[in-house]
């Protein structure tokens, strides 16, 4: 009789399963220690790692958005632009006229400079003419009686050098300064008569009192600090005395005679 060998375990061990592992208990450890395993139970060697959270490393952000603030904002208008662009235009105008009112000013200041630097060498040449002492002129001219224009100083230019020539001696009545300037009657005054002319320059003197002296009339004018001034035709000469006070009327009068 044949016997086959089968691969029957025996029924009373349990087949182990091939997932289940038991561990094996540690030599000298005391067996009412050891944890009684059923047979559904296992031990894993494996260590799965677990993640310990560091408290201190943890920190928290707090993120706040406040859209207040916004609603807050004057966000300009369309008239407050139009308004501010023409003020920015109306400012650059004011400038504009500001720099054009300088260069005017600058202009009317150079030319002012140029102008009286010509009048003062106009003065300075008038007084280097004044300074030249002539005993001879171009015209005829009247001098005092029993006086020569050596003894009065001689002649001496009071007009400009582009003017007509005007020449006058210094001489006194009395104590009293005086200046006689003389120079030929304008053609202007023949032309238009020789008494209105001599009246129209005599106002511009205020001389607007007459005399007679013979045949001569003269108009005297008096400031109100005292000097006269007294105008007059002679011999073709328009004539032009000037004092430094007032003089008697007597006393002008017999010069005005004795000139020849």
């Amino acid at each position: 009789m044949e016997f086959k060998k089968t691969n029957r375990r025996p029924q009373g061990r349990p087949i182990p399963r091939p997932a289940e592992r038991r561990t094996v208990p540690s030599i000298g450890a005391r067996p009412e220690l050891q944890p009684k395993l059923s047979d559904t139970d296992h031990y894993s060697t494996k260590k799965t790692p677990t993640k310990e959270s560091n408290p201190s490393s943890q920190k928290t952000i707090n993120i706040h958005i406040d859209f207040g603030v916004f609603t807050k904002i004057k966000w300009p208008t369309k008239a407050g632009l139009v308004a501010k662009t023409k003020a920015l235009f109306s400012s650059r105008k004011r400038i504009g006229v500001a720099v054009f009112a300088f260069v005017i000013m600058g202009t009317i200041g150079i030319t002012s400079a140029v102008a009286r630097e010509q009048r003062v060498a106009e003065i300075e040449n008038t007084q280097n003419t004044t300074d030249e002492i002539i005993e001879n002129l171009e015209y005829q001219t009247v001098l005092p009686e029993s006086k020569s224009i050596s003894q009065l100083g001689g002649w001496k230019r009071v007009s400009p050098p582009d003017s007509e020539p005007v020449y006058a001696y210094s001489d006194k009545i009395g104590d009293t300064p005086i200046s006689v300037s003389q120079q030929p009657l304008p053609e202007s005054f023949k032309k238009g008569g020789i008494d209105n002319q001599v009246a129209d320059l005599a106002k511009k003197f205020n001389a607007t009192t007459t005399f007679d002296a013979d045949t001569t009339t003269a108009y005297i004018g008096t400031s109100a600090k005292g000097p006269q001034s007294v105008i007059f035709t002679k011999n073709s000469l328009l004539i032009l005395i000037k004092s430094q006070a007032k003089i008697d009327d007597t006393a002008w009068v017999r010069y005005v005679k004795s000139l020849n």
